[in-house]
């Protein structure tokens, strides 16, 4: 048996982080409303916020600030969000292109 160690390390980086990391990656999930002014996403390289939906209600993502950086989401308007649980569906691409390079 061969072993992959790159394929192995970014295996285990991936379950370290609870996300893909590399490469991006279109994803659809269900998460909990917070309850307040910020939904935390689950990444820390968001490319492209394509939908979100709260409550069964289609959001409108020009409405919305997002950090590309810490995947954090807030209203413009300055609602908070639902405290459902499950209460919001989001569709989006994060990941990087490539994994950084630590020599």
């Amino acid at each position: 048996m061969t072993i992959n160690y790159a394929t192995a390390a970014l295996s285990a980086a991936r379950r370290y982080c609870g996300w893909a990391v590399t490469p991006p990656e279109t994803v659809t999930f269900t998460v909990d409303g917070p309850g307040g002014r910020i939904l935390s996403l689950p990444t820390l390289r968001l490319t492209t916020l394509s939908t979100v939906v709260e409550d069964g209600v289609s959001l409108t993502v020009a409405d919305l600030s997002v950090s590309a950086n810490c995947g954090q989401v807030v209203k413009k308007s300055g609602e908070c969000w639902t405290d459902t649980p499950g209460g919001i569906v989001v569709t989006m691409t994060h990941g990087f292109t490539t994994a950084p390079d630590f020599d």
